[in-house]
């Protein structure tokens, strides 16, 4: 039996649809394109939306008490470290910190690293780098 060159014409045309069809399905099943690509939003941003915390700015004065209670936060969680070992690599950070030191005014390199980190896009409030801003860089609402 002798086949038309429309036939086979048919023929390949549905077997190109159907491997075409097979290819898109699997990628559909096996990639996770069904979730959605996390949007990335500034540390700011989510601060803000989590509402429970303010954003240290440069407006509140170094020598205030948020600022203060920030840097001692900051010198307490990173008190084994050694000059320039601590997380931010900070010039004010000078290493052994001990409680016993009074309050210290907020260093300019510190206030400047919480504000340019919160200017930084994260995929949410898990990455590392938003939980320390979170941590060393805000005061409560209130």
């Amino acid at each position: 039996m002798t086949t038309s060159l429309a036939s086979k014409v048919l023929m390949s045309l549905f077997g190109a649809i159907a491997v075409g069809g097979t290819a898109v399905a699997g990628h559909k099943w096996f990639s996770k394109s069904g979730e959605s690509p996390k949007s990335k939003k500034t540390i700011a941003k989510l601060i803000e939306e989590t509402g429970k915390k303010i954003l240290l700015t440069k407006k509140e004065d170094a020598n205030g008490a948020e600022w203060k209670a920030s840097w001692k936060k900051y010198r307490e969680d990173n008190k084994t470290s050694e000059a320039s070992k601590d997380p931010w690599t900070l010039s004010g950070f000078k290493g052994g910190y001990s409680s016993s030191v009074s309050d210290e005014q907020a260093p300019s390199d510190f206030q400047d690293k919480c504000i340019s980190l919160s200017g930084e896009e994260v995929e949410g409030v898990e990455d590392s780098k938003y939980v320390q801003v979170d941590k060393w860089c805000t005061k409560d609402k209130g």
